[in-house]
């Protein structure tokens, strides 16, 4: 899973590119609600798996010109070159339901 730094790179990449060539770029954050009370109820060390079966389940759904990285604590960004922002609302549904399942 990529940085936070190179999450940064590829955005202002994605979103310079768009800027160029008229077209559309979106970057999301998505991550878990309320961190510090999941880290209270499960400890530290649950979370970190549960971010991690998070991104893995997240870079299943993502295509392969979008990038995923760890953003902060249980906080991930994916920088989709090409994406409207109704595609990412969209595509954060999707998100959605599948944890939910």
């Amino acid at each position: 899973m990529f940085t936070r730094k190179y999450i940064e790179l590829q955005a202002a990449e994605a979103l310079s590119h768009a800027f160029r060539h008229h077209g559309e770029a979106s970057v999301m954050v998505i991550g878990f609600d309320d961190y510090p009370a999941l880290v209270e109820q499960v400890g530290e060390a649950k979370v970190a798996e549960l971010g991690l079966k998070f991104a893995r389940l997240v870079s299943g759904k993502i295509r392969r010109e979008d990038s995923l990285g760890h953003f902060e604590p249980a906080r991930f960004a994916i920088v989709a070159p090409g994406t409207t922002p109704a595609a990412c609302i969209t595509f954060s549904d999707r998100v959605r339901r599948a944890v939910a399942e």
